[in-house]
């Protein structure tokens, strides 16, 4: 379990030999803990990342850069899991007894800050080692946490260059291969290493030339529809327009089904529409803002705060319901009917890392089969004639493609409605009229590197009969 030795070298970390100061004073620890207590509930208790961080943190913008730091030492090191393990492997005569979980999690988060993050070796290995020694369950390890440390400072390059091709489970990278091929399953890969872009739909009434102008410091470009891309980062309460309720956060995959029902409906404005599973808000933005009469329902009453709250932000009127999207409420048929359905959410990898590690297959299956529930229902809330648009964030085949061909055998008269080209984005609409976005795709025409990468989602735009 020992690291394999090596000779010190000039500069690198001692900190196992000495005293660590009470409580968290060592600056940079409190960081660097949290970041391990995330990882750990992720990778070894299998929760999901929005229950693994600890709560609290304090407010004012240290807090706030603290924890904008603490969010991106968990998210790189979930992406590139199996590049910082193989790296960890090759440090240690032998791998970890589980009972040392705790202790591969502060290795974890060390070996993303040397190797992908390239902060500071001196800080990333002497808070690893402080980290260990404050903590019972680690501190015997501390040795072990400073000699593997000092051992990747040194062999930094050589480890870098043994990188595994990519950092998908063997779960992941089984199914995408037969779904979508060796080669697709590759450049889909390779964009989940990268951190995503932040996409920006606008309000339609409001100009898309002030918005950039305002925003140029984060250089946007302009993306299909309603979209702007930020490709530089920012803190999203502090840009301009937030506070003014100009536009919302939504990947640009995400903002093609509402706006695929939009297409439509003969008149949007004249339009009643039921929006399910609508938390936290952005496809409900879309409809609302397009001039729809929208009803919300969500079972959470949590996340419908969080939806009201937007919808107050960005002054659109919306009736809310909590509600089982499979009870009845609310009465009557509508117009229109959005159904984002529950689903594995694989296609949000990029920002859901954690999804990768606490899935599994006989999670696909469970979600398959209530997804076909939630589609049979929803048909039900249609008007004869009206349409439906079903939609999954899931590369998974047996969330889409496989749920809309059971729909229409089961179904009687109700046909799909076929996505054009200029509708979705380059590449993204099936033979059968479907909608499949994939991570590595190009959100505009460009060239511009910028403009690669996207949530994966699935759509299918339906007719009911009359």
């Amino acid at each position: 379990m020992s690291a394999r030795p090596g000779p010190r070298t000039k500069g690198t970390p001692h900190s196992h030999n000495r005293r660590r100061p009470a409580g968290n004073s060592v600056p940079g620890l409190s960081v660097r803990t949290q970041a391990t207590n995330a990882v750990h509930r992720v990778l070894s208790e299998g929760k999901a990342l929005d229950s693994a961080f600890d709560a609290g943190g304090g407010k004012g913008e240290h807090a706030n850069a603290d924890r904008a730091l603490t969010k991106a030492l968990v998210l790189t090191t979930l992406r590139r899991l199996n590049t910082l393990d193989a790296a960890i492997d090759t440090c240690l005569d032998k791998p970890l007894h589980a009972s040392a979980a705790k202790t591969m999690a502060i290795l974890r988060v060390m070996a993303a800050q040397l190797l992908v993050m390239e902060m500071a070796d001196h800080a990333a290995v002497t808070l690893a080692v402080e980290d260990a020694a404050s903590r019972k369950d680690t501190r015997k390890l501390k040795g072990l946490v400073n000699a593997v440390g000092r051992r990747m400072v040194r062999e930094k390059d050589a480890l870098i260059a043994k990188a595994p091709p990519h950092d998908l489970p063997v779960w992941l990278t089984e199914r995408w291969e037969q779904s979508y091929g060796a080669e697709t399953t590759r450049h889909i890969a390779a964009m989940l290493r990268e951190q995503p872009a932040i996409d920006l739909t606008l309000k339609p009434d409001v100009n898309r030339t002030t918005v950039m102008e305002h925003l140029g410091d984060y250089s946007p470009i302009s993306l299909h529809r309603h979209t702007v891309r930020l490709t530089k980062p920012g803190n999203i309460e502090t840009l301009p327009g937030y506070q003014d309720g100009t536009w919302w956060v939504q990947d640009i995959a995400a903002s093609l089904p509402a706006q695929l029902l939009l297409d439509a409906l003969p008149d949007p404005t004249k339009a009643a529409v039921l929006d399910l599973c609508a938390a936290p808000g952005g496809k409900t933005a879309q409809l609302a803002g397009a001039g729809c009469t929208v009803t919300a329902l969500d079972q959470s009453a949590e996340r419908m705060k969080r939806l009201s709250g937007n919808m107050k932000r960005l002054g659109l009127k919306v009736q809310t319901v909590v509600s089982d999207a499979l009870a009845d409420s609310p009465k009557g048929r509508f117009d229109g009917v959005l159904l984002d359905a529950p689903c594995s959410a694989t296609g949000t990898l990029r920002r859901n890392p954690d999804i990768a590690h606490i899935r599994r297959n006989a999670d696909i299956m469970a979600l398959a089969k209530i997804q076909a529930t939630l589609l049979a229902k929803a048909a039900e809330r249609v008007k004869p004639g009206g349409v439906m648009v079903y939609a999954t964030c899931s590369l998974e085949p047996e969330e889409g493609e496989a749920q809309i061909a059971r729909f229409l055998r089961t179904q009687k008269g109700w046909t799909i409605i076929p996505i054009t080209k200029d509708q979705a984005l380059h590449g993204s609409v099936q033979s059968d009229g479907t909608m499949r976005t994939l991570p590595h795709f190009n959100a505009s025409n460009s060239a511009l590197t910028n403009t690669t990468g996207m949530d994966g989602f699935f759509a299918a735009v339906l007719r009911a009969p009359e």
